[in-house]
């Protein structure tokens, strides 16, 4: 019987999904914040890396969450895109014959504290396809929660023409505009979700890019429900995604979007990974301007999904490729499909 315990960081409670998912196949699955506190001067130190003023508070959290794990009889620790996470720690997890597995959602060049125990790991998996050429990592594609599924009801009017859902980071804000203003000269409708946790910060890194103040009343400081979000995707024609500048990875919104019905519009050069069923879905593009060739309003939507294109975007497969990987029988946790 496995009993897992996931150490990752919180964000848009993706987390809580993987628990959940795990539960419901007979998993006894607890989840461990690798930060000691989510404000937002701790999340800037952690991810700048220089640690030395947390030290201290992240020494006792740590020593907290490892006796926790030592004590609880798991099985296995699964980390997901960690940041925090030593060395050291893995080791100590690792002395009570426990597995310690990793999932990065992010990548190397991103998030590379992860390569420093890289080698005491069980079993480790990327979203990165180049990651996972270069550390010897397996590719595990990522997912869409089931909510975002089209697949076993009507199609819905799609009455919006483009959407987009997304936080303002690096530098958005200066190819969104160009976005919004390609938009307004096509006459789409469209429905942009801009997040950022902060408008002061927001304000202050806008300063040396003008574009951003043109988002700063437009960005929602409080996150968009996954609820709220499906529901934009299924009355969407098209969905843009913009993948980090430092990520090769298909994102989260890459399978929700196409999970949705909705079609995608990225400049992610590896939608090619993705299977041969779903690339009449995608429009890969190499710039904004590019937006200007699609015909929005000659759209035919697609069919509806089939049930092995809804399965391959689905937090099942992705489940049961992590249950696979960590050297166990996902037929045996199989969880019984609706």
């Amino acid at each position: 019987m496995i009993k897992l315990a996931i150490i990752a960081p919180s964000f848009f409670s993706y987390i809580e999904a993987i628990r959940d998912e795990f539960t419901e196949r007979g998993i006894q699955c607890d989840i461990y914040d690798e930060r000691h506190s989510n404000n937002a001067i701790v999340k800037i130190i952690y991810r700048i890396g220089i640690e030395w003023p947390l030290k201290k508070k992240k020494g006792i959290y740590f020593e907290k969450i490892i006796t926790a794990i030592n004590d609880g009889n798991y099985t296995d620790v699964l980390l997901i895109d960690t940041e925090v996470v030593d060395k050291d720690h893995v080791l100590k997890i690792k002395e009570k014959g426990i597995k310690v597995h990793i999932y990065m959602w992010d990548s190397a060049r991103n998030k590379g504290k992860f390569l420093d125990y890289l080698n005491e790991l069980h079993s480790r998996s990327s979203f990165e396809v180049e990651d996972c050429k270069v550390y010897n990592m397996k590719y595990i594609p990522l997912f869409s929660e089931d909510l975002f599924s089209n697949s076993c009801k009507q199609q819905d009017e799609r009455f919006i023409d483009l959407s987009f859902c997304g936080t303002m980071h690096s530098d958005r804000s200066f190819y969104l505009y160009k976005l919004y203003k390609i938009s307004h000269q096509m006459n789409l409708r469209v429905d942009f979700l801009l997040f950022f946790h902060s408008k002061i910060l927001f304000f202050i890194k806008s300063l040396s890019n003008p574009t951003g103040m043109y988002f700063l009343n437009k960005i929602e400081t409080k996150r968009f429900s996954k609820k709220y979000i499906a529901n934009s995707m299924h009355h969407s024609k098209f969905v843009f995604d913009m993948p980090h500048k430092k990520q090769n990875g298909l994102t989260a919104r890459t399978f929700e979007a196409l999970r949705s019905g909705a079609c995608l519009i990225t400049c992610n050069k590896n939608t090619h990974t993705l299977p041969a069923e779903l690339q009449n879905r995608i429009v890969v593009i190499k710039k904004i301007d590019d937006i200007k060739k699609i015909a929005f309003t000659d759209f035919t939507v697609p069919p509806l999904l089939t049930e092995s294109q809804d399965y391959y975007l689905s937090i099942s497969r992705f489940a049961d490729q992590l249950i696979d990987l960590m050297g166990y029988d996902f037929k045996k946790y199989k969880k019984k499909r609706a």
